[in-house]
């Protein structure tokens, strides 16, 4: 069962968070987006080749040999999938990376002051990473940082600009959030002090892309829910795939033992 690792992990993103949202006044730096997700499988390169080529989303960077992996990202609108080759590197199964205002350098002091665990920075001609919490098990969290951010950013809104107006079998407006599991619910506002701001606080939003939310799940998988145009239309596509969508209030639910997760598709 993949699982976000326990309450500390999810009380330091709270934390981050928190920053966030009092950034302007505090004037500190600090998370500024979901950069992408990622989602491992044994058979990435034909799960890539389906989002690209039958659900024709936009691609933002094509499936290929990054050197200690193989990947490929597509648009969802307000983020990125990347389909990544599962390796022995990564036993997580599923990741998510945080786009740090100002790049890695500014966020240091905020990391500092929270006494949060960082990795070392793995420097790439394009990006930088950096592991929250490393040598955790359950969902991989890193920090996001590119040599070019304005040349990334551009890039970005054209390919969501793209899905938007080009339009997609699916229908695919945006991402609205990706749900993890963490171990305890309660300890949340005990270390992020959430309840003098809401102590029924469970999502996490910054200023741009989906949220981070939480809730147990039965299966253990993170959940991403998409907004799409036409929910009828969402279910026959799907069908079409090979899916086996399940109506449930409003949304179609499809549990992807490929990808292990668990995705909603939901019109409004």
């Amino acid at each position: 069962m993949i699982r976000f690792n326990s309450f500390k992990t999810w009380g330091i993103l709270a934390s981050l968070a928190l920053f966030t949202v009092f950034s302007k006044s505090r004037n500190q730096a600090t998370i500024a987006a979901v950069d992408h997700i990622y989602l491992s499988t044994d058979e990435a390169e034909g799960v890539f080749k389906v989002l690209k080529e039958d659900l024709e989303l936009p691609v933002v960077w094509d499936y290929e040999d990054w050197g200690t992996f193989k990947s490929g990202g597509v648009s969802l609108g307000n983020t990125v999938l990347e389909i990544k080759d599962k390796s022995t590197d990564d036993p997580n199964g599923y990741g998510v990376a945080l786009r740090p205002y100002g790049g890695l350098e500014a966020i240091g002091s905020t990391l500092k002051s929270l006494q949060v665990p960082v990795g070392n920075v793995t420097n790439t001609d394009d990006w930088r990473l950096q592991d929250l919490l490393p040598g955790s098990t359950g969902g991989h969290v890193f920090l996001c940082d590119y040599n070019e951010p304005r040349k990334v950013a551009k890039q970005r809104i054209e390919r969501g600009n793209l899905l938007s107006s080009q339009g997609n079998p699916l229908g695919i407006i945006e991402m609205r959030s990706i749900t993890l599991a963490p171990n305890q619910l309660d300890d949340l506002c005990a270390l992020a002090e959430l309840d003098k701001v809401n102590k029924n606080q469970q999502n996490l939003s910054f200023s741009r892309g989906p949220q981070i939310r939480f809730a147990h799940q039965e299966e253990g998988m993170p959940v991403i829910a998409m907004k799409v145009k036409d929910l009828a239309v969402a279910r026959k596509k799907l069908l079409e795939i090979g899916q086996h969508p399940v109506h449930i209030n409003n949304e179609e639910v499809v549990t992807s033992k490929t990808l292990n997760c668990v995705f909603l598709f939901s019109e409004g």
